[in-house]
């Protein structure tokens, strides 16, 4: 049986989205050395920020939660 643990789940599956691109843009914003600065916008993590918000990776990771809760397709999924 699957259990669902909200803060587990979204802490390791959804780490990239709209959330973490503003909270990686607060801080470059934020951050007053010029080279640090540039090296957090340029960062990998910043990066995957940013094409989550284009590629809409939040919505479709298909964790078995997310799945559960999804209406699209609900009819061809079996019941348990």
């Amino acid at each position: 049986q699957s259990t669902y643990d909200r803060e587990k789940c979204h802490s390791r599956a959804q780490t990239y989205g709209i959330g973490s691109f503003q909270k990686g843009l607060l801080q470059i914003v934020n951050e007053d050395d010029p080279a640090r600065r540039r090296t957090m916008l340029y960062s990998d993590f910043f990066t995957r920020s940013i094409q989550s918000l284009g590629f809409f990776r939040d919505s479709i990771a298909q964790c078995f939660e997310c799945m559960r809760v999804c209406p699209v397709g609900r009819k061809y999924r079996k019941r348990q």
